[in-house]
């Protein structure tokens, strides 16, 4: 049953600011080979001459240098909710050449989402976004008016993270025997059934995708948000490879080239790209306190698991796939893993490591040739005065 009777105006208060906002590229276009010398000034810089700008801040020389590159002037987020779509966007302007924009799709679902431009999405692993569902109807401000009233098992337990979680997850297994739907049922907040499929597959007829109208919403056709997934959305994120998807981005926007130099280098500790550990990212809190799916209890993992997000899972492990061989195109492109999968087949390298010292001044692990060959020729002389030792006691017997 659909129990719907919360105004669409406060319903539409959820959105986050993003999605409400052009974001503009910064970055300078690389240099179009058929450029010559006399457009270039003493200094070896391009020229930069005063043009006209459109609405989006676009020149005409931004796009005549958008089209003989063939770059996307624009693209459109598939904005998930708790996916890191309002970071994403706020991050987006960074990694955007000059003359393009991304705007979010004001977390409409797939269907609904005005597709005149390249898509691009985020997923997260599901067990993961469920729990970042229940945080945000808990802490964020919007949400605890939202859910004033409305029974929420989060509410007065701000000091206990976890607290009233076990019980909302039940509402839910038990709102799909009931066949209990609408903004009611979700507490005016969000329905976490496989909400990611949820966005991919739904039809138009569902508006505000972030709750449920019917069944078919919480268990959404598998083989249509795959299809969806592979033939609609053109770049694939992860959250939990959060800079990196913003470099695989970059990438596909700068016409195949990584341009920030923190997404041409791994960062040797963390082992991850660089732009992970940079402190120019943004992370979007909404009040929401430390947590982990650890602190998950078993019973209601296994409910998660097993009965809330089966076609998300299928969805997520697609996900993956795509956005690791998109990561495989670039190394072979560029000689850049995003990934940083070279340094996390080995053990982390320390100071002490034969061979290696740590320089102060940079982070490169820097082979000591001199002392690696002492090493070796003293093990081998030590060896071989073992031996001799070992050997003593059956000469003397001859």
């Amino acid at each position: 049953m659909w129990n719907d009777q919360w105004p669409r105006q406060q319903q539409r208060r959820r959105l986050s600011d993003a999605d409400r906002m052009l974001w503009k590229g910064t970055l300078h276009l690389p240099r179009s080979p058929a450029q010559g010398p006399n457009d270039n000034d003493e200094g070896g810089r391009q020229k930069e001459e005063p043009t006209a700008e459109d609405a989006t801040g676009r020149s005409s020389t931004d796009q005549q240098s958008l089209v003989k590159l063939q770059i996307p002037d624009r693209w459109t987020l598939l904005h998930i909710p708790k996916t890191a779509g309002d970071s994403f966007m706020r991050d987006t302007p960074n990694h955007l050449p000059l003359g393009t924009f991304l705007r979010g799709n004001h977390e409409e679902s797939l269907a609904r989402t005005y597709n005149h431009a390249p898509i691009l999405t985020l997923l997260r692993e599901p067990t993961s976004h469920v729990l970042s569902q229940y945080l945000e109807c808990k802490y964020d401000r919007w949400a605890q008016e939202a859910t004033k009233g409305t029974g929420f098992p989060g509410m007065g337990k701000l000091d206990d993270v976890m607290g009233g979680f076990d019980e909302w997850i039940q509402h839910f297994v038990d709102a799909v025997r009931q066949e209990n739907y609408g903004d009611s049922s979700a507490f005016h907040c969000y329905d976490p059934y496989n909400m990611q499929s949820r966005y991919l597959a739904a039809d138009r007829s569902l508006w505000r995708a972030h709750v449920t109208r019917k069944r078919e919403d919480r268990f959404p056709s598998v083989d249509v948000a795959k299809e969806n997934l592979l033939n609609k959305i053109h770049l694939v994120g992860i959250v939990k490879h959060y800079a990196a998807s913003l470099c695989l981005l970059e990438y596909h926007a700068m016409g195949g080239q990584l341009v920030t130099p923190e997404c041409q280098v791994c960062n040797e500790t963390t082992r991850k790209i660089a732009l992970a550990t940079s402190g120019n990212l943004t992370h979007e809190k909404h009040s929401v306190p430390p947590h982990s799916i650890d602190m998950i209890s078993n019973k209601t993992r296994a409910s998660i698991e097993r009965e809330m997000t089966l076609t998300d899972q299928e969805i997520y492990r697609t996900g993956l796939e795509l956005f690791e061989k998109d990561v495989d195109a670039v190394y072979k492109a560029t000689g850049v893993d995003l990934l940083c999968r070279r340094w996390a087949s080995q053990p982390p390298l320390s100071p002490l490591d034969e061979g290696f010292l740590i320089s102060p001044s940079t982070t490169r692990a820097i082979p000591q040739v001199g002392i690696t060959l002492q090493c070796t020729w003293m093990s081998g002389l030590l060896g071989l005065l073992v031996w001799v030792r070992n050997r003593r006691p059956s000469l003397k017997n001859r």
